[in-house]
């Protein structure tokens, strides 16, 4: 059973569709289909609550310290002041190694291992050929077919899933990779203990590159070409003589000395001329003197200054310099620079103690705004656990068929839009041409964003993954509703909606009420919809729930 989340964080996932995909930027006006009014109906017949109030609700609750120590902040900095300077460069080519805490782009179907033996193949999925991956019906929750970037390491996937995709090469299909699933496996109760194969694919993974000014001590990878400025054309014996120019386009590994005027000039040229981004080619000149001894007849010394013109291009740093907050707190590195290296405003902040200052603040209502989500949540979700829906009844089918008809509206009408639309359609021809899927039709791209396929508009299929969310959502508000609806829980009053106005927006950073509706794209009305979401939760887990703590991971 799915948690009951709170309204707050149910509208920031509403910005980009039910699906929470960003692929459709848009903000849609959908179709104004009904759905039942559960707070004005009379919704008991339908629904019986567990017996809440003899027994205490059981919710996992993470065991958070409140106290934020200077090291957890100085951990942060650091972490800061290395992730902002970073992007990635994605690798395709096939027979790249994947290793541990690389980043790699997937695809996967995890497949039942009766399903496996039912199809003739071994336990473990070895020997399955392309056609029968595909044939094979994977379980619910357990396929992705785009792209899905997973760190290694990360612990995000199963045990065993990132570890088995150590060694592995860049262009390797269906890659299988046998787990079993924890005995207390919660997400999915179907699949607690069952034993699986998942077939993956990496198409890609990425390499970091760090974007910094370049350094004297540096070791740089790098193509360059030096040539002489045509009115010096005359000296070009004696600048070839003196080593200044190239014969076309040299690529190799250099450190950056003190000594080297040429390297002290592509120092200077790479820091101020907006090319610090790798394998970004920029150009600039540098006068170079010329000294030549010649001997003979007589001793004679040429000194002169002549131009050469450099074309660059920086593929890799490879010795790398990291800041931390120790550079800053000793003076090696000035408060203003850290603010640019970390894309933080100065303006904000009086000196460096003041943002660290903040910054504590910041991770201590972090801690609080995840203990209260946590406590909402799991109120809500255990009442659900423990309470019935009668689906046998004519009205709470009709519930379910119109969350179902609406949910295919939308749908319909992105599809309008896909095959109508040029802002649209632009974004689709250009998903298929990216991953080579020109079959793909305008329905099976817009149903891939909400997670769905085509058979699960099939309400006849009672494994749709559609008709389970529908139904899901309509046990959601039953509960929801008659819990309030028993416990005379009022609306929110004008007083409690100013007291919870401040704790959101101390908790979410907000600067006042009209930011917040603003960024959260919500009316009043809504915003006090929001509130009686979490104030009836509140209720729940005040009144009738005992909190099993879980510790805090390091």
């Amino acid at each position: 059973m799915k948690k009951l989340i709170s309204l707050c964080l149910a509208v920031l996932l509403c910005v980009t569709a039910l699906s929470s995909c960003s692929l459709f930027e848009k903000k849609l006006e959908k179709p104004n289909m009904p759905e039942f009014d559960y707070q004005n109906e009379d919704i008991s017949p339908y629904v019986t609550l567990g017996d809440y109030q003899s027994t205490k609700l059981p919710v996992d609750v993470t065991l958070i310290n409140t106290t934020v120590t200077e090291d957890e902040v100085n951990r942060q900095i650091d972490d800061l002041l290395i992730s902002k300077k970073k992007y990635y460069k994605p690798i395709t080519e096939p027979g790249t190694v994947c290793e541990m805490g690389d980043t790699v782009g997937i695809t996967y179907k995890g497949v039942l291992r009766k399903t496996l033996l039912a199809a003739g193949l071994p336990a473990d999925g070895t020997g399955a050929s392309d056609e029968q991956v595909k044939k094979m019906r994977g379980f619910s929750g357990g396929e992705a077919t785009s792209t899905t970037y997973l760190q290694l390491g990360s612990g995000v996937f199963i045990d065993g899933f990132e570890e088995g995709l150590v060694g592995k090469q860049v262009g390797q299909q269906h890659i299988p990779l046998a787990i079993t699933f924890p005995e207390d496996y919660y997400s999915n109760e179907d699949l607690a203990g069952e034993k699986v194969v998942f077939f993956v694919t990496i198409h890609e993974k990425l390499q970091t590159e760090e974007v910094r000014d370049l350094a004297l001590g540096d070791e740089i990878y790098l193509t360059y070409e030096a040539v002489l400025d045509e009115q010096d054309s005359m000296y070009r014996e004696d600048a070839k003589d003196a080593g200044l120019l190239t014969n076309g386009p040299v690529t190799k590994l250099l450190s950056l000395s003190k000594y080297d005027q040429f390297h002290a000039a592509l120092i200077n040229a790479f820091n101020t001329r907006g090319a610090q981004r790798p394998n970004s080619e920029f150009t600039f000149s540098d006068e170079r003197n010329i000294v030549l001894v010649e001997t003979g007849d007589e001793v004679t010394k040429k000194n002169y200054t002549v131009t050469v013109h450099y074309t660059v291009t920086v593929h890799k740093l490879c010795s790398v310099r990291y800041y931390t907050h120790k550079d800053v707190e000793n003076g090696s590195l000035s408060f203003a620079d850290f603010c640019t290296k970390a894309n933080i405003s100065a303006d904000d902040y009086a000196d460096f103690a003041s943002y660290k200052q903040a910054l504590t603040e910041s991770i201590r209502l972090g801690r609080e705004y995840t203990y209260l989500t946590e406590r909402r949540e799991g109120a809500l979700a255990a009442l659900i656990e423990t309470s019935e829906v009668d689906f046998t009844n004519v009205k709470v089918q009709e519930m379910v068929a119109m969350r179902v008809d609406k949910i295919k509206a939308e749908i319909d009408y992105m599809v309008q839009l896909v095959e109508t639309d040029d802002a649209y359609a632009s974004t689709y021809e250009m998903y298929k041409l990216y991953y080579g899927d020109e079959d793909m039709t305008a329905l099976e791209y817009v149903l891939m964003t909400y997670g769905y396929k085509e058979s699960d508009l099939d309400m006849t299929n009672q494994s749709s993954r559609l008709l389970t969310d529908c139904r899901e959502h309509v046990v959601e508000q039953l509960v929801f509703w008659q819990y309030a609806k028993t416990e005379g829980i009022s609306s929110v009053s004008d007083e409690e909606y100013q007291e919870r106005l401040e704790e959101y927006i101390k908790l979410y950073s907000f600067e006042n009420e009209a930011d917040l509706l603003e960024k959260m794209a919500l009316t009043p009305a809504q915003a006090r919809e929001m509130m009686y979401r979490d104030k009836v939760a509140d209720h729940l887990f005040e009144s009738y729930c005992q909190e099993k703590y879980t510790p805090e991971e390091d």
